[in-house]
């Protein structure tokens, strides 16, 4: 599988790269509005619900440098990242479950991944849209 790799905060993330649509850069992207008050990011008259990676909220990512804008089937969702670094193939095999009693992540995380000596929190896509 592909993977997109992101950090958020201090955590690093992997989101399923057929899923990623665009990686905006509110700074020096001309089609994106934000929506603070909706929470939502507008990108081509397009809206996008905003969700957190770094707090969890969903309007708390409203201040973040850059967005990966996510669609499965007919839902989508701006998850606000502070950096997308690259795109990995990974083996569907090395991703192990988080046992929810060991790890009290927001069910957004369906597994982790080691990359280069790095943690990669794997984000359930379906979860966050």
């Amino acid at each position: 599988m592909k993977l997109l790799l992101v950090r958020a905060g201090q955590e690093m993330f992997g989101v399923a790269a057929d899923t990623v649509i665009q990686i905006l850069e509110p700074a020096i992207d001309s089609n994106f509005e934000l929506d603070g008050g909706r929470g939502e990011v507008i990108y081509r008259g397009r809206r996008f619900p905003i969700a957190d990676l770094r707090s969890g909220g969903d309007r708390a990512g409203a201040a973040a440098p850059a967005f990966v804008l996510l669609e499965q089937g007919r839902r989508c969702a701006a998850v606000g990242v502070d950096v997308a670094e690259s795109i990995r193939d990974v083996a569907d095999g090395a991703v192990a479950p988080l046992p929810g009693f060991i790890f009290a992540r927001p069910r957004r995380v369906q597994g982790v991944l080691e990359i280069e000596g790095d943690a990669v929190l794997l984000l359930d896509v379906g979860a966050i849209l």
